[in-house]
């Protein structure tokens, strides 16, 4: 389990299956070395867009023109459903959004 941090929260990147966590990202293409580090990044310091139960979303966002999402992670801060042992669940999945942002 890898961990992430904002300030003393923890919130961690566990293995996971086919549809959430580690597992899931490797399946889809996106695992990386620069993608860890692009959501131990945005979990530290993104804006915290959604926050409630079950649901809290960290984006990278770039206020510039035309302002835009430049990655985003979804986690989940409760327990996973199928297995409530498992508390908080943690990274669900994280992405970088397509840009299709309206010119300024």
């Amino acid at each position: 389990m890898k961990k992430c941090y904002r300030g003393s929260v923890m919130v961690p990147l566990r293995c996971g299956n086919d549809r959430w966590g580690y597992k899931h990202l490797v399946k889809s293409g996106r695992w990386s070395g620069s993608f860890d580090e692009k959501i131990s990044q945005t979990v530290w310091s993104g804006t915290l867009t959604s926050n409630r139960p079950g649901e809290r979303i960290y984006e990278r966002k770039f206020a510039g023109c035309p302002p835009r999402t430049l990655f985003k992670v979804i986690t989940n801060p409760g327990a996973y459903s199928a297995d409530r042992r498992i508390k908080p669940q943690g990274v669900i999945t994280a992405y970088k959004p397509s840009s299709l942002a309206a010119s300024c």
